[in-house]
Order: structure tokens, then sequence, then C-alpha cells
């Protein structure tokens, strides 16, 4: 439902580049396990055709003077384990398949809508590339994912149209396994204490999709929020 890439077909390279940021040195385990999400849709050209494909919102739709619309919907996604596989010759050792599950509004109606994602990961789990596990484009890559240094930006060819993404770390809490450089008393203790509040925050990062093209000039936000503690990240 959110990408509407109605021809299946394997994309181009995955391209992306990395900021300067505080960032996630562990990707995989950054994002395994449970999260909730709000999507905000942003259709300019006020194409109905455009909304059912790129995912509409929960009701919450409103529009202004300009002919744009703005949907918001709510959602719960998973990381999750899979079984290793192969990619040509090499087998990948580090796999989280992602489930999300919403229910959008479309034209009056309530829908269930779903996407799947398989994220393969590189041997020191700093990188993924991430492919559609379902719909028309199922098996082809969407994009390349680094957050090492806390943002990233991704391209995404869907002739005719382009989708340009920009991820960004908002919160990492210390991970179970984090261990502080030593220091002296003083500066120890008061680091514990920032590490104290910083843990009562849950983990959040976000992704913003500028999409292009002969008939589309949209916007889809998405702001994910752990739905659990810390310590269900895999470190």
């Amino acid at each position: 439902i959110y990408w509407a890439c109605h021809t299946p077909r394997l994309s181009d390279a995955p391209r992306g580049k990395a900021h300067h940021q505080v960032g996630i040195g562990n990707l995989h385990g950054f994002l395994s396990g449970s999260w909730s999400f709000v999507r905000t849709f942003v259709n300019n050209n006020n194409n109905d055709d455009v909304g059912r494909g790129s995912g509409g919102g929960d009701g919450e739709g409103e529009g202004d003077d300009g002919g744009a619309t703005t949907q918001v919907t709510r959602g719960v996604a998973s990381f999750t384990e899979g079984s290793h596989g192969k990619d040509g010759d090499q087998e990948h050792n580090w796999l989280l398949l992602y489930s999300e599950a919403s229910v959008v509004s479309v034209n009056g109606l309530e829908l269930n809508a779903t996407r799947k994602y398989s994220y393969t990961f590189d041997e020191g789990r700093t990188s993924a590339v991430v492919r559609f596990l379902d719909g028309p484009s199922k098996d082809s890559v969407f994009h390349s994912l680094n957050l090492s240094s806390g943002k990233w930006d991704a391209t995404h060819n869907c002739d005719p149209d382009v989708y340009n993404g920009q991820f960004r770390v908002l919160h990492a809490s210390p991970s179970p396994t984090f261990s502080p450089s030593p220091q002296t008393p003083d500066k120890s203790q008061a680091n514990s204490a920032s590490l104290s509040a910083a843990s009562a925050l849950l983990d959040a990062w976000e992704v913003v999709w500028d999409i292009s093209g002969p008939k589309k000039d949209q916007k889809i936000k998405t702001v994910y929020t752990r739905s659990a503690s810390p310590s269900e990240r895999v470190d």
C-alpha cells in the first residue's frame, strides 16, 4: 500500500550518503524489537490515486487552499530474526524481517494496511540492504541503510518516480552492554546520572520520503518509537 511501484523490477543499485551526528554502531541491535509509529502523508498534487498507493491516513486529513492534503496514520511495527539466507555466493548471518500493520481510511472506508521488508546486514551489523517482501516489487532492493553517523540519505528509482529518503536517529538509549571509559569518581557519578536520565527515554528514529514524478509530489514522514524498554535491543 505504501510504496506504489506498480511494475515488478529490480531497482537501481542502492545509493546513500551518511551525515555527521551521534549514531548507531550496531544497527541490527538498535532496530531489533517492537516499535510504534506515526506516519504523516502530505500530497501536494491532491491526486486520489496517489493517496491510495502511498499510504493514506486514518481520517485525520485536511486540505488547504493550494490543494494539498495531509493525512496521519498510526501503527505498530516489529523487527524479528529471520532465517539465514544467501545472496549470490555470499551467505548472510544477520537478517531481520520488518513487518508493520495499521488502519488507513480511504474514501470513508477503513482498511487494514500491512508492509514487509527484509534487512540483510553486513558482517559488522552496521549496514543493511533493505528489500521488499510483498507487493509487485517483491524481492527487489528498496534502499541501503547505515546509521553509524546518525543520519542517512537514500534514493530509490521507481520509473518514472524517484523516492529520496532521509533517515535520522532521534534518540538512542545506552545499550545494556555500555561501559563508560575510566574517569575520576566525580565525573563517573555525573556520567552515571546522565545515563540514568537518558535511559528513561525510549529509542526513536524517523524517515522522510520525498516522492517526485510526472503525477507525484508527496512527502511521507514516519516517526518510530520503541514500544518496550531498551533491554529489548540485541547488542
